[in-house]
């Protein structure tokens, strides 16, 4: 590649490379022309225009802030023993929460279900491990039977009910969790395949866009609080991370912005 070419803004590139897609393989090029539009359009509406007017709370600068508690907690997990060997999960959250506001973007909202499953099962193995230390080293240690039958999201989420004193089928997160897991198999049409489905979202735009934030703000929030559960619970004093109740402030107004427009919808949509 010539000095020329790398200097090239990649957007000039991308834009060039697109055009070469689209006049040798148009369907393919269709489809990322789509992704690239959406991207621009999706994108200039969370930069300061009518909407977040109307509904206070910039979800990008919730997301700026989500990363960077990731980041630090990512590095406290690594300096305590106990949890350094599961450390991993915090990046492996973080990727998806990166995936799912790319898709987010591009109007791809299944692929934003499927990776906030992926959120929902890094969130309840730690609110195990918060409830008993020791299953830390009992999940790394198990081979894949093992993890299926002790740690699948299925026990978890029925050890968390036996905890509350409800039944398995009586907590939210087993409708939750349905649901998420029907966005990925297949199943016949639904009210959901509108907002999520396969391919580009069939949604009206506004509307589209809020729902993979609603998704990527609903698992950040409860994510965080497991994580600072966990920290304090194993670091005591130690534990220096930002409280999330506290000091991360962008983040809760992009989950208070995303509950107010969640009630607006369901209000619009006699939910």
């Amino acid at each position: 590649m010539s000095k020329d070419e790398r200097d090239k803004p990649v957007t000039k590139k991308h834009a060039q490379l697109l055009s070469l897609v689209k006049q040798e393989f148009p369907r393919l090029g269709d489809f990322l022309t789509t992704a690239a539009e959406n991207r621009t359009i999706n994108l200039a509406t969370h930069m300061g225009d009518a909407v977040n007017k109307r509904f206070p709370g910039s979800y990008l600068r919730g997301l700026a802030e989500l990363f960077e508690y990731l980041d630090v907690v990512f590095a406290a997990f690594q300096r305590e023993p106990l949890l350094t060997s599961i450390a991993f999960l915090i990046s492996r959250a973080r990727s998806d929460f990166e995936v799912a506001f790319e898709a987010t973007l591009s109007g791809l909202n299944s692929v934003v279900l499927d990776s906030m499953r992926d959120v929902m099962e890094v969130e309840y193995l730690l609110r195990e491990f918060s409830h008993d230390l020791s299953l830390i080293a009992v999940w790394r240690n198990s081979d894949s039977s093992a993890r299926t039958s002790k740690f699948s999201p299925a026990r978890l989420r029925q050890r968390q009910a036996k905890r509350l004193g409800k039944a398995p089928r009586n907590v939210l997160e087993k409708f939750e969790y349905k649901i998420h897991s029907e966005s990925l198999h297949v199943v016949p049409p639904s009210e959901l395949n509108d907002h999520a489905s396969k391919g580009f979202s069939k949604a009206p735009r506004i509307e589209g866009l809020e729902f993979g934030f609603w998704e990527i703000f609903e698992h950040a929030y409860r994510l965080v609080l497991e994580l600072h559960r966990l920290g304090g619970k194993v670091s005591g004093s130690a534990w220096t991370a930002p409280d999330p109740m506290a000091e991360l402030p962008n983040l809760q107004d992009s989950h208070k912005r995303m509950a107010t427009v969640i009630m607006l919808f369901a209000k619009n949509h006699r939910i």
